[in-house]
């Protein structure tokens, strides 16, 4: 499978010439379509071939394409490829997903992260790391190895397959699979709780 071109709530912004907050808002306007997007570790993220195709829906004034923004993006994530729907999409993990997948307490994921554990990410997108599933699936044999080598404090590596099961099925609820509320929000809803 091809890795296909993402965006997150910055990459659109930068494509239709705003900025993330912008981005953020155009959803809370109605303006653009949440559920085009798969929630990954929390987030949302696009296929970018849907962010392009969206900006005459923005309803403004003069919705302009920043073809340089685009074209960075592209060249930030290649190789890929276009898609345009959601459904389209390949299974995606970002930290959350990958504590589950590996069974570690999802505090330590960054740290694996930084320390190269779960190698280089498919993407960087927003700032925050994504891997195919099956990037990260193909993992295990290198955090076994390491494991056995003594690189990984004794750990014994294995794949949760019902988690596994759950993400290539896109039916997984678990940590990360709900949007994180931030800000405002985020105080407004625990204060209801």
């Amino acid at each position: 499978m091809t890795k296909p071109y993402l965006a997150g709530l910055r990459e659109m912004g930068a494509v239709w010439s705003a900025d993330a907050a912008a981005a953020s808002r155009w959803i809370t306007q109605g303006l653009v379509d949440p559920d085009a997007a798969v929630v990954v570790s929390g987030s949302r993220y696009w296929p970018l071939g849907w962010v392009r195709d969206t900006g005459p829906q923005l309803q403004r004034k003069s919705p302009v394409l920043d073809q340089a923004a685009l074209d960075r993006i592209v060249e930030e994530q290649s190789p890929g490829g276009w898609v345009f729907a959601k459904s389209e999409l390949p299974p995606i993990v970002g930290s959350k997903e990958l504590a589950e997948l590996f069974g570690v307490p999802a505090g330590n994921v960054p740290g694996f992260v930084s320390e190269g554990r779960f190698g280089r990410p498919d993407w960087v997108v927003s700032g925050s790391p994504l891997w195919l599933l099956e990037t990260a699936v193909d993992l295990l044999p290198i955090l076994r190895a390491r494991s056995e080598a003594g690189h990984a404090r004794s750990r014994v590596w294995d794949i949760d397959r019902e988690v596994e099961a759950a993400l290539r099925e896109g039916r997984y609820e678990g940590p990360g699979s709900k949007i994180m509320l931030r800000g405002k929000g985020a105080v407004a809803a625990r204060a209801k709780a």
